[in-house]
């Protein structure tokens, strides 16, 4: 590929970036639990002026350190409290991966184009596409894993000692930053395929030097503030490590728990739109790094499967848990594009459009029938709008992939255009008993007025409650019946109050009520709202959307 090329590839990467991953950003309402929890946690953290205890709801919430926290927090200090500064800390996260990607496959290949390449397929995958614009930490963890990887490689490709050197301490520094996001499981994820990979080139000396440098920076980076909340909390650590670490990995009641084959079709789908040449990808990094002598790639190879087999083994599951693993992923798809030449790339990518058109007429038949004969149909008579916005985009990633598959369109542009078409039909296309169920900012925003009058704000739902503590600004809510994540927090002095056994509801109320009116944020799952609103004397006023309802309780 020329430089002229290149060029001109790399704004227009750069021009679908920032439509994709920056100008939707404010359009979606924010989803719980997780972006009313990455919202809140920030924001108090912002109010109290305190950077070194993680709280939400002001309450101790030690499930994470704090580097992602701090990340998020400079996105509000920079565009205020908006969704667009929640979710562009991720959004940016995900563009420095691309890019420390693409850079490395220049580097470490000698080619501009397979550089680019590397990058467009990571930029255009349905999930990483999906994480890197939701206000969830792994975007951050993703980053610093591929700043980790690209400077091991520097260092094991270096050709002076000062320059290995440098490097393993920038390894360092990364693995540092990934264990400020995610905590221990950050150090193993490289570790798991970097151990195998120096033991297999006979380089264990080095590693076992440099390799203890690096802990030794990794280390000092943490150090002071895992010294300071140690000793503001002294039993943050032992929560952390053995709650979120231990029981999770291990535990009979790990959070998450799925069976050990939860994974594969994980990845398949998080190689979408290019599962088909990921797959030949890993077939032929096999042939190329294992049974011959290409390191990069055996290099690659261990990198998307070590840390897969890694969480493959944990009892606690989650979809983004994954997410490095596409990084050298994409590269290993970038490089099997350029290297088996163009035609028998072109071959895997009209694969690729055969198998997104099935998928698209797969779902688009699906939703016909759902809306058919279902008893309760995803859009309801009042969302046309958004069903047709659904369905435009169904049949445009139809007709796009088809297009890649009988050749009339280039297979990367292609395909990389249908996840530019989700990304536009996103934020148009939720029901409106998802938006009511998972995405309630809208209705909490029409009740803006009534509420500032309210002296006490409660919640019968531990993941609804901090999206009410970000929309009103407010971290007092007072959880009713349900204690969920913030159980270990309640048991601090500042849980003192803040937390209502169901059988006490209706006495609460009452008592609360002589103070002055309350809203109660009531949510529950189909099928189970009369008897968890049982627990709660009738309202004044109730405003019911589907299974979410705002009831108000007046004062004296």
């Amino acid at each position: 590929m020329d430089s002229t090329r290149t060029r001109s590839r790399t704004w227009l990467l750069v021009a679908a970036f920032l439509v994709c991953y920056g100008a939707l950003l404010p359009l979606r309402p924010l989803r719980i639990p997780d972006e009313g929890r990455y919202a809140e946690i920030p924001r108090e953290m912002i109010a109290s002026g305190d950077w070194v205890c993680p709280r939400l709801l002001g309450l101790p919430y030690f499930e994470k350190p704090v580097g992602g926290y701090w990340l998020n927090a400079l996105g509000q200090l920079a565009f205020g409290e908006t969704n667009f500064a929640v979710r562009f800390p991720m959004a940016l996260a995900t563009g420095l991966t691309a890019l420390i990607l693409g850079l490395l496959v220049r580097r470490a290949t000698g080619g501009a184009g397979r550089g680019l390449l590397a990058a467009t397929v990571f930029l255009f995958g349905f999930l990483p596409y999906l994480f890197g614009t939701h206000a969830v930490l792994d975007p951050f963890l993703c980053t610093f894993l591929t700043l980790a990887l690209a400077s091991f490689w520097m260092a094991y490709s270096a050709a002076s000692g000062g320059a290995r050197l440098r490097w393993w301490i920038a390894f360092g520094l990364a693995c540092g930053g990934a264990f400020l996001v995610k905590g221990f499981v950050a150090l193993a994820v490289p570790v798991v395929a970097i151990v195998p990979f120096m033991l297999w080139q006979r380089r264990w000396r080095e590693l076992l030097g440099y390799g203890a440098l690096s802990v030794v920076v990794a280390t000092l980076l943490a150090l002071p503030w895992s010294l300071a909340v140690n000793a503001r909390n002294p039993d943050y650590w032992n929560f952390f490590f053995w709650n979120e670490h231990v029981r999770r990995f291990a535990g009979d009641d790990a959070q998450h728990a799925r069976a050990w084959w939860y994974y594969l079709p994980v990845l398949l789908a998080m190689c979408l739109p290019w599962t088909v040449t990921a797959l030949r990808a890993l077939r032929r990094s096999w042939d190329r790094g294992v049974r011959g002598a290409d390191a990069f790639q055996r290099f690659l190879l261990l990198a998307v499967v070590a840390p897969f087999l890694l969480f493959s083994a944990a009892r606690g599951k989650l979809a983004t848990y994954v997410l490095p693993c596409f990084v050298p992923l994409a590269a290993l798809v970038a490089i099997e594009l350029v290297e088996r030449g163009r035609a028998v790339g072109r071959r895997a990518l009209r694969a690729d459009g055969w198998c997104n058109a099935i998928l698209a007429a797969l779902l688009l038949a699906g939703l016909g029938v759902s809306q058919a004969v279902a008893e309760r149909p995803l859009f309801a008579a009042g969302d046309g709008a958004a069903l047709a916005v659904a369905v435009g985009f169904l049949l445009a990633w139809l007709a796009l992939a088809v297009a890649v598959a009988v050749g009339r369109l280039p297979g990367v542009g292609g395909l990389a255009a249908t996840v530019a078409c989700a990304a536009l039909a996103t934020p148009f296309m939720a029901p409106a008993a998802l938006l009511a169920d998972t995405m309630p900012q809208t209705l909490l925003r029409a009740h803006a007025p009534q509420v500032a009058s309210c002296a006490t704000l409660a919640c019968n739902d531990v993941t609804l409650a901090p999206a009410v503590a970000w929309e009103y600004r407010r971290a007092d809510v007072v959880l009713l019946g349900d204690r969920g994540e913030l159980k270990y927090g309640l048991d601090y002095p500042e849980g003192a109050g803040r937390y209502v056994d169901r059988q006490d509801i209706r006495a609460w109320i009452a008592a609360a009520r002589r103070r002055g009116s309350i809203a109660v944020f009531f949510r529950a799952k189909p099928g189970k709202v009369e008897k968890r609103f049982a627990d709660f004397p009738e309202p004044d006023r109730a405003d019911w959307h589907g299974t979410t309802a705002v009831l108000y309780y007046e004062g004296p």
